[in-house]
């Protein structure tokens, strides 16, 4: 499984998780919701979550940046 993490203004705005052609959004900020549901469906390939992520780039001059991980790195990050 994989984690990517949202970060606006340098803080934590939402978390993305992909697990077996499954995303889940969790939220931890409401200004990034409707962005990130325009960028993921709960549905998505492997390659379309990949091309997801590469959209969030479009986002860096508002202040969004993005990072993958594997779940169990996250984990042990206490991110």
């Amino acid at each position: 499984m994989f984690v990517t993490v949202v970060r606006e203004s340098n803080r934590l705005a939402a978390l993305v998780y992909y697990e077996e052609c499954r995303v889940d959004i969790s939220i931890a900020q409401k200004s990034v919701e409707v962005m990130l549901k325009e960028v993921y469906r709960s549905d998505m390939t492997p390659m379309e979550f990949a091309k997801a992520n590469y959209q969030l780039n479009r986002y860096r001059p508002t202040g969004i940046t993005w990072e993958l991980m594997l779940s169990s790195e996250f984990k042990a990050s206490d991110n």
